[in-house]
């Protein structure tokens, strides 16, 4: 396991971890969440490592060690940026590996950057892995319209606590106890310093818009429409609306024109099930999907 670095389109440094498994089948490319990093997710890297994945992850930009005086903790410049370091990310390892098929595993808002990455480069990847599934509510324009106001001049790189509130699922609790069902992952969480902070207004408005882009079907190419799409959520997560809106989120992957989709939901519990006590059904299910 190794960290290195991945030059952006722009020469901005994408910080990332590498492994490699000893016998490699397949390749995952993992996107972190909203607020967190990399070196969260390094127990899922060696349990991928173990059953024969090479793994990256890279620090999203405005997360982690890829930060900048241009790009602080929280901020997004536009939601093109953010697909195009993931797609960069792709490249790297494919040119390392050029025969191995590579798969993609993304939580929270990962799961948004995902489904926007589709939108250009579905056929880069084998099998796309949701987890905490974002939904596209009914008024995302009015978070996506006050995001513009409120980053307007200098208050681009200030932070609003309305545009928190839509993205902290109408809720001004900071208490992060949504995020699983166990109470030891939360106050880990809360004691990273690198996670939990408030994004930029200018963050927070290009969040809502790649929200806002699930919706757009004339953005998609959809080069592969046998690309198997897999949801899994806790059935306590909040973030995915419940069991009706997880059920559109699908639909609208349909309607796009992807036709190998499903979901599965877990009892007892939250956003985080990679962080969740009981977490090796999910990854007995992982596994399955990737073979």
């Amino acid at each position: 396991m190794e960290e290195i670095k991945i030059k952006a389109y722009d020469s901005f440094d994408l910080y990332a971890i590498y492994s490699e498994a000893k016998e490699p089948k397949g390749m995952v490319q993992i996107i972190h969440g909203m607020s967190e990093h990399k070196e969260r997710y390094i127990p899922f890297i060696q349990r991928l490592n173990d059953n024969g994945y090479t793994v990256i992850i890279s620090d999203n930009r405005g997360h982690g060690k890829s930060v900048s005086k241009e790009y602080p903790y929280g901020h997004i410049e536009s939601y093109d940026v953010m697909v195009s370091d993931q797609y960069m990310v792709t490249k790297w390892i494919k040119e390392k590996n050029p025969k191995l098929d590579l798969y993609m595993f993304a939580h929270s808002m990962g799961s948004v950057i995902a489904r926007n990455y589709l939108m250009t480069h579905d056929n880069e990847i084998k099998t796309l892995i949701l987890s905490g599934t974002v939904f596209c509510p009914l008024g995302i324009s009015i978070p996506c319209i006050l995001g513009d106001l409120l980053s307007i001049g200098k208050n681009k790189y200030k932070t609003s606590n309305i545009l928190f509130y839509f993205a902290n699922n109408f809720s001004i609790k900071e208490d992060n106890s949504w995020l699983t069902v166990d109470k030891e992952n939360v106050e880990d969480y809360n004691n990273d310093p690198l996670c939990g902070f408030k994004f930029t207004n200018y963050g927070y408005k290009n969040l809502f818009k790649m929200v806002k882009n699930l919706k757009i079907f004339r953005k998609y190419n959809v080069k592969n429409p046998t690309l198997r799409i897999v949801s899994l959520s806790g059935k306590l997560d909040r973030t995915t609306g419940g069991t009706k809106n997880l059920k559109k989120s699908i639909k609208l992957l349909n309607r796009i024109g992807y036709r190998n989709t499903s979901f599965i939901e877990y009892d007892n519990m939250r956003h985080e099930i990679l962080f969740e006590k009981d977490n090796n059904a999910i990854y007995l299910d992982i596994f399955e999907f990737l073979r």
